[in-house]
């Protein structure tokens, strides 16, 4: 086992109080990536993706935390500040099916807190359209595309993590 200090995402993403650049939105957009799919190739899949769950190192390291801890549950507990995190698919099911592409979805909404420096709203269920106009004008095409893709309504148009991997946000 490894010792990371208590300091959350969501706890840098309170404590900046402004954007967090875009070069450490990609860096840290790039290890959730990463962890991501050493989870997927193992065929675990997170359930439990957020900001609140993903822990800094440093202030260029990240690890995530608290995966597949859902799964051992009898009972699924309300968590209010999990909702916000939740697949369109998963909210509103009585039988909700975590997959690798609500992972995706998971982890555009932390990607989309990083780029606006802030909390998403639990009680928020805005379309696409509306989380991607809450980015800064200034954030690039690269990131706009990164987004659209992974926050598409439809879990089957998601992106895998390993094509994301190679998505152009990594390339520049």
């Amino acid at each position: 086992m490894e010792y990371v200090a208590q300091n959350t995402l969501m706890s840098y993403i309170i404590k900046t109080k402004k954007l967090i650049p875009e070069m450490k939105v990609k860096l840290f957009t790039k290890q959730i990536l990463e962890g991501l799919s050493h989870l997927h190739v193992s065929k675990i899949v997170h359930t439990n993706l957020t900001s609140y769950n993903i822990l800094l190192e440093n202030e260029d390291n990240i690890k995530l935390t608290y995966y597949g801890v859902a799964n051992m549950l009898e009972k699924t507990v309300y968590d209010p500040k999990k909702f916000q995190y939740l697949a369109p698919e998963l909210k509103n099911n009585d039988n909700p099916k975590y997959t690798k592409k609500t992972d995706i979805w998971s982890a555009a909404c932390i990607v989309l807190e990083m780029a606006t420096g802030k909390p998403l709203d639990h009680n928020n269920n805005s379309d696409q359209n509306s989380q991607l106009s809450m980015l800064p004008i200034n954030s690039s095409k690269q990131l706009k595309s990164f987004l659209k893709k992974t926050l598409n309504d439809n879990p089957k148009q998601r992106p895998s993590v390993r094509k994301l991997l190679q998505h152009e946000l990594f390339m520049v």
